[in-house]
Formats: structure tokens, C-alpha cells, sequence
């Protein structure tokens, strides 16, 4: 299991008892001024996580970088001159054991997850932003694994593990209760998904394949499936020049953020679909998470590799402000009467 970590400050103001003139380089929630950043609009985001790794101040006394200023770094028990049991210190490399930690607890929530679902639960547990930035520390936010260790009143947490074939699809039936869609308030709907393709290091698309996920309601399982099942492949896009088959829009198929142009190439992402108003309706009826693979433009020989492609879906229901909303037990109540009716068939 992977994941990528960058640092951030979870402290601004240094210690001006002992540094007078030291001032703050980042404040709280920022990245690290030594926190590597990575690039966005390239369907990739690295780092993927952030971790409170500490941060610097400027002294100006010295004219140089405070790394050791107790207030804004890291406090650890790595040994230090003079005998102290304590030291101040500041890097990634205390953002990763942070992050470490936080997955290492849902592990202990969620003893036979596998590694695919691990990661979807860390990236559920952080907080994303809705736009991705330019540059960033932390695609998905800091992880905090309380967030997915149980469900509550006002949230639900599901999770599936599966395979899917090359260049298939799934779909999934999403269980929401009509009180979640019920009135006009703030309501949250996020969908993690990881997954671990195989790798070629020396081809420019490294990964095996690519997985996207859709949200879709108001239309019958059998219409899901015969509007992806006519979707054109790649190749067939390419040598054929076959056109996508139109999808579902607007309130049938509602966009998620991040958009897919943000995170198709990432083997981790966190989107969300959060709205108020009356963005849902009582009447919505019939909701899929549609999953698709699509193999990257390797060669047939290297596809055959690869005929399944494993991956684990974390989606999380949050009803903002609604603490007497047992979403809980009415997701689970909604998940038992779809297995009566599946015993009945």
C-alpha cells in the first residue's frame, strides 16, 4: 500500500520569548515552506496527502530560517544535544508517520480491508478542496480517521471491494433513503475510489488502465447499463471514429468535484457532490455509482496482463446540520429490504 504525503503547518506564530524578531512563514493549514508541491491539469495529483509536519519562521536576528522553533515544528523524541528527551523538528518525514497513523487506525476499525479500501477510506476521512489548486501539498486534505470509523445520526458510510474486467463497466445501486432528499438544507454526497494497476515505467502512460466513477438517479438499472454498454472503446474511438453515446445530464447525472479531467490519471481520489437548495427531490428515485475501466493505450500483448483490475469504493452520506437524521439506520433499513426482495426472487 502507497500514498504520497506532503506537510503542513498546524502551527503560525514561533516563539518570540526566545526569538524576538522571528516572524511566521506559513500560517496554520498551509503547506510547509519545505513541503514539496506537485502540478495540477495533468489528470495527476501528487502529493496525494498532507500530514502536520511542522514548519519554519524567519529569524531575523540571523537573517536565515528558524527550523527549530518549538511553537511552529514538530515535537518528537528523536534524541538531542545536551540530553533532552524532547526536540523540535520540522519535515516530511514526520508528515508521513502522522498520516501513517491515521490509516493504521482505520486498519484497526476495518481488520479485513484490503489495501485498495484503506486508501479510499484515508481519502474519505481528509477533507478535499472543491477546485484543485494550481500547485498543492495535499490533493485530498489531511486524513482524519475518525471521520470514517463509524456512521452516526446525520452520516452513513458504505464501502464495496471488487474487480472489474478491461474496458467494462459497472454498476452499482447506491441505497438513499428519501429522507436524505427530503426539503432544502445542506446535504453531502462523497465518493472515494482506489485502485492498484499494473505498472510500465518506461512508457510515457506508466499505469495499466484508468477508473471513473458516475453518479446517475431517476433511471431504471436496465437503462444504466444499455447507455454504458454502447459506449465506444478507445480503440474504437480511435480507429473507428465512433463518438460517445450521449450520458445522462444535468439532475440525472449530477457533477461530481473534483472533475475527471483533475483526477483521471490518479490510482486514489476523493469527489463530491454537495449542494442546498432543492437539488434533490423526494421523486429521485433509482441512484448507481456507475465504475469504468479503461485500459491506457498500451499494447494487446501488455492488456492481456491485466484482464481484471481490483478496486474498493468508499461513499459517504452527510447530512449537514441534521444530527437528529438517523442516516445510519435508514440506509441499513434500505439495505435490508433489498435483500428481502433479493431472497423473494
Amino acid at each position: 500500500m502507497a500514498l504520497t504525503v506532503g506537510s503542513q503547518a498546524h502551527s503560525s506564530e514561533p516563539d518570540r520569548e526566545r526569538f524576538p524578531r522571528a516572524q511566521r512563514i506559513t500560517t496554520a493549514g498551509q503547506p510547509s515552506p519545505f513541503s514539496r508541491t506537485g502540478p495540477t491539469g495533468s489528470k495527476r495529483q501528487k502529493p496525494e496527502f498532507a500530514g502536520h509536519g511542522g514548519s519554519w519562521a524567519w529569524n531575523h536576528d540571523i537573517d536565515d530560517v528558524l527550523i527549530n522553533d518549538s511553537n511552529v515544528s514538530t515535537i518528537t523524541l528523536t534524541p538531542a544535544s545536551g540530553g533532552r528527551l524532547f526536540t523540535a523538528v520540522a519535515g516530511t518525514s514526520y508528515a508521513a508517520p502522522y498520516v501513517a497513523h491515521e490509516v493504521a487506525d482505520i486498519a484497526t476499525r476495518y481488520p479485513a480491508a484490503g489495501a485498495n479500501l484503506l486508501r479510499a477510506l484515508t481519502a474519505l476521512s481528509a477533507e478535499p478542496p472543491d477546485r484543485m489548486p494550481t500547485v498543492q501539498h495535499a490533493a485530498y486534505g489531511v486524513p482524519q480517521a475518525e471521520n470514517v470509523l463509524e456512521s452516526e445520526n446525520n452520516r452513513a458510510i458504505l464501502v464495496h471491494e471488487g474487480a472489474i474486467a478491461g474496458s467494462s463497466y459497472q454498476v452499482i445501486p447506491l441505497p438513499i433513503p428519501d429522507e436524505f432528499t427530503e426539503g432544502s438544507w445542506d446535504r453531502e454526497l462523497r465518493i472515494a475510489v482506489a485502485f492498484d494497476p499494473g505498472v510500465r515505467r518506461s512508457r510515457r502512460d506508466y499505469i495499466a488502465c484508468h477508473i471513473e466513477v458516475d453518479f446517475v438517479r431517476n433511471l431504471t438499472l436496465e437503462q444504466v447499463k444499455a447507455i454504458y454498454r454502447e459506449q465506444p472503446t478507445r480503440k474504437q474511438r480511435q480507429q473507428q471514429g465512433l463518438k460517445f453515446v450521449p450520458l445522462p445530464s444535468g439532475h440525472d447525472r449530477p457533477g461530481l468535484r473534483p472533475g475527471t479531467q483533475s483526477v483521471g490519471a490518479d490510482t486514489v481520489f476523493c469527489r463530491r457532490y454537495r449542494t442546498g437548495g432543492n437539488s434533490w427531490n423526494v421523486d429521485d428515485e433509482n441512484y448507481f455509482l456507475v465504475v469504468t475501466h479503461t485500459y491506457s493505450p498500451w499494447t494487446e500483448g501488455q492488456k492481456k496482463e491485466y484482464p481484471t483490475q481490483t478496486y474498493a469504493l468508499a461513499v459517504e452520506l452527510l447530512a449537514h446540520g441534521k444530527s437528529d437524521l438517523n442516516l445510519h439506520a435508514l440506509t441499513q433499513a434500505q439495505l435490508n429490504a433489498r435483500g428481502r426482495t433479493r431472497a423473494r426472487a
